[in-house]
């Protein structure tokens, strides 16, 4: 009687393609590169995506489709929504920038230089900000 042992051969399995594989946190980092990639902490007093200081899930996903970029479409939702929930990423209506203390400094600052500045967004950038020095 053989006493094989069969764990070896369980971690030869090929990987799950559920979104909560290992793979996912590699597609997360990319996605968060490529957000930092995209924005500049300089405000210019623009909203929207064609501001320095945002960008959107739009514009990772048009992203995705290119060739050199290691994830897909599909990956970006995942991604992002993780991304937010570590406290990475903010999102404010589809636009989305860095959760760090500076880039947020820089939103505000940005909403600052606006005609009308977003209150809300200022607080909670600033609510954000204080958070992160506890």
């Amino acid at each position: 009687m053989s006493t094989k042992d069969t764990t070896a051969e369980a971690s030869d399995e090929p990987q799950s393609t559920h979104p909560n594989d290992q793979s996912v946190p590699d597609r997360t980092e990319l996605v968060l590169s490529d957000i930092e990639a995209f924005v500049e902490p300089e405000p210019d007093g623009k909203s929207g995506e064609a501001s320095n200081v945002w960008t959107s899930q739009k514009r990772l996903e048009s992203h995705a489709g290119k060739n050199s970029v290691d994830y897909d479409k599909s990956d970006v939702e995942i991604a992002v929504n993780d991304l937010i929930h570590t406290g990475k990423v903010i999102r404010w209506f589809g636009l989305l920038a860095p959760a760090t203390d500076g880039h947020l400094l820089s939103i505000i600052k940005n909403e600052q230089l606006l005609e009308t500045p977003r209150t809300v967004l200022i607080g909670e950038c600033n609510s954000l900000r204080k958070s992160g020095d506890e």
